[in-house]
């Protein structure tokens, strides 16, 4: 007891300059309010009126609480910290010798703190310790800014998951600027522009990126200006960490002074007399986040509009009931027809940033910084041309769905020209009796892929596909399959000119082994059938039939026959 009351009051003096800061601070209604988390047994009381201020300079520390075992002899000096300062002590019993069990309860008080205290509007986390690199991830999933101090930088985990990090150790090198009373503050000096020698170090060119152009300039013109164009390049970096994108692109430098070196458009600036603060802007007042214009931007340009437009036909086509479709799916049907995509050849650095600059695609919201999100097709308004004929339409479409060969999949290509969100506005079966019957469209089937291709008559690039063929019969093409249906109808129906569905299907199969309606883009014999006009079907007594529309039935015949004939 003698050596606790004399530490006790060798401290009160600091202890007591930090209660009166703390005091003062309590009403200050800008800052946001903080939940202070201090894992005791992992960070000494060395520079602990350092590290008060600290977490005063960030905001408004409305709860301090201490985890440990406190019958440890080795937390005396929390104790006697404790006494002194509004913090409040939390037991938690050592079961293991040598195995601490604090962090743990800390962690469990965090997330209680978060849905109990729905008015914090942050966490300071102050430990040693690595593992709560996890609690600061969650925290900032529900919206909680995140502040961490550790004993020294040994935890670059938890240094790249906080918003705002230090280290005991960089506390203390910090000079102590003591303002007299009576001294009246100084207006702060001019920002001057910061350049450096070094080349910026980095895996990728992020200067052409359009949608890291983007997000970068939403998040600066949402910031404060300082001299009507500087941002505090701390918050610039707090701003556009709200998106997925700019997090990927984070990561492929050390420091962010680099990242925005390299990216050409923005310059760094600091204050003569605090030198650590940087401050970002464009290179002129006038100019957006938006890459210079140059001689083959125009080229460069329409290229990327089409494959915009490639992209858009796509994802209608691959996407599901409610118009989503994951960014890998996606870039697996754009490998297809593109094998040689490259990001790069249309200013991006990676596929993410293709889709986030797509016009008609939105990222879904959800937990987790990483671009693993469903992709929602929000397709913009668009009115065909009145100069746009049907003809015109359909040789567009097979364009937006051709591989390098020139050939594109009639499915994807009627999926296509069918699609609610499409702009072509006309029945579904007219957009397959056009396919089939415009001169300017032929038609082949794949014998690898057992798929059926089409493409446009007049186009030089059009390789020849390799037809499948059974029993040295002719290739099957849509409008050939027609007529073998019509051929078996005709002559094997029944007296009133129908034929059961199963007939017509192994009749087909008889003639064609490798036949199958998938291929041409239908689910079963009876869809395709009713696609074209010149049959009927009906359901009787548990079967399906068809017969020809054009054709009378046998006894019909004969009685007009006899009618002509009396």
């Amino acid at each position: 007891m003698p050596i606790l009351q004399g530490l006790l009051q060798l401290a009160r003096p600091a202890l007591a300059r930090i209660n009166q800061k703390i005091q003062q601070r309590l009403n200050s209604p800008d800052q946001p309010r903080l939940a202070v988390l201090i894992d005791a047994e992992n960070m000494p009381t060395r520079g602990l009126d350092l590290l008060m201020e600290q977490v005063h300079r960030w905001g408004q520390p409305v709860l301090i609480r201490a985890y440990a075992d406190w019958a440890n002899s080795s937390v005396s000096a929390w104790k006697v910290a404790c006494r002194t300062l509004p913090i409040q002590t939390v037991q938690q019993h050592s079961y293991v010798k040598g195995k601490s069990t604090s962090d743990m309860a800390m962690i469990i008080d965090a997330m209680d703190l978060l849905y109990s205290k729905p008015l914090l509007d942050g966490f300071c986390l102050i430990s040693g310790d690595s593992d709560f690199a996890p609690l600061a991830v969650r925290l900032r999933q529900q919206g909680k800014q995140v502040f961490a101090i550790a004993s020294r930088d040994n935890a670059p985990c938890l240094r790249g998951v906080c918003q705002h990090f230090t280290t005991l150790a960089a506390l203390e090198a910090k000079p102590a600027v003591k303002t007299p009373p009576s001294a009246t503050p100084t207006a702060p000096g001019k920002i001057t522009k910061f350049t450096s020698d070094k080349k910026p170090a980095g895996k990728m060119d992020i200067s052409q990126d359009r949608a890291l152009n983007a997000l970068l300039r939403d998040a600066y013109e949402k910031l404060p200006k300082e001299e009507a164009v500087w941002v505090d390049m701390t918050k610039f970096d707090t701003s556009a960490r709200s998106h997925a994108y700019y997090l990927t692109i984070r990561k492929e430098f050390s420091n962010l002074t680099q990242m925005y070196q390299a990216l050409g458009y923005l310059e760094l600036g600091r204050r003569a007399e605090k030198p650590s603060q940087y401050f970002i802007r464009l290179n002129a007042p006038e100019q957006t986040v938006a890459v210079p214009p140059s001689p083959a931007k125009p080229a460069r340009e329409d290229k990327r509009q089409a494959l915009f437009d490639r992209i858009s036909a796509l994802a209608r086509v691959h996407a599901d009931d409610q118009l989503r479709i994951s960014p890998t799916a996606l870039y697996d049907a754009l490998m297809l027809l593109m094998p040689s995509f490259d990001p790069k050849n249309f200013g991006y650095v990676t596929w993410e940033g293709v889709v986030m600059d797509h016009p008609e695609l939105v990222e879904c919201k959800g937990p987790g910084s990483r671009f693993k999100h469903m992709l929602i097709l929000r397709p913009q308004e668009r009115t065909p041309l009145p100069q746009e004929t049907h003809d015109e339409q359909i040789r567009q479409a097979i364009r937006l769905f051709q591989r390098p060969d020139h050939w594109g999949l009639s499915a994807d290509v009627l999926r296509y020209l069918t699609h609610p969100l499409t702009h072509h506005r006309w029945p579904e079966d007219s957009a397959r009796e056009l396919l089939c019957s415009l001169p300017s469209v032929t038609t082949a089937s794949d014998v690898n892929r057992r798929e059926i291709l089409v493409g446009i008559s007049d186009d030089p690039l059009r390789a020849q596909p390799r037809a499948f063929s059974a029993n040295n019969k002719p290739d099957l093409s849509l409008t050939g399959l027609y007529e073998v249906i019509a051929m078996a109808v005709a002559f094997r129906a029944d007296s009133d000119g129908w034929m059961l569905m199963a007939d017509t299907m192994t009749e087909i199969q008889r003639r064609y082994p490798q036949f199958t309606t998938r291929i041409y883009g239908f689910n079963g014999l009876r869809k395709l059938i009713d696609a074209d006009g010149q049959f009927e079907t009906l359901s009787r007594n548990g079967h399906a039939w068809v017969r020809l529309r054009s054709r009378k039935a046998p006894a019909q015949e004969r009685q007009v026959e006899a009618a002509q004939a009396a």
